[in-house]
Parts: C-alpha cells; structure tokens; sequence
C-alpha cells in the first residue's frame, strides 16, 4: 500500500468493508502509522495490516521527489 491507494478494509470482528484512500503510511515520519480516509465515515481510521484484511482497489501512482 502506498499514499493515495484506494483500498477496502474489514476490521475484526466487523462483517461490513469500509472505503478509502491511504493518507498516511509508516514511512511518512518516525511517529507515523497506517491511516485511511474512510469515505463511509468521512473520518480517519487506523490501520491493522496484521490484523484488518485490507484490499488495494487502485493505486495511486504517486511519486515525490
């Protein structure tokens, strides 16, 4: 997964998937973790990889220099 991904995600132990867009990943700073604009919620959530089962939809192609 990387910045701007469209992915889906289920978190345990909840049966519904949840939409959105990676905006943050543990490479972007020392105090920083997986996070997703959620588009059902309009709020950010906090990812599990080891735990949610999380699926990219689109990448986003992004590139920084």
């Amino acid at each position: 997964m990387n910045l701007g991904d469209l992915i889906r995600v289920r978190y345990e132990p909840d049966d519904q998937w949840y939409h959105g867009f990676i905006m943050e990943t543990p490479d972007s700073g020392p105090l920083a973790v997986w996070q997703m604009w959620c588009i059902e919620r309009a709020a950010v959530h906090v990812l599990s990889p080891q735990k949610d089962e999380i699926e990219v939809l689109s990448e986003a192609g992004l590139t920084f220099t």
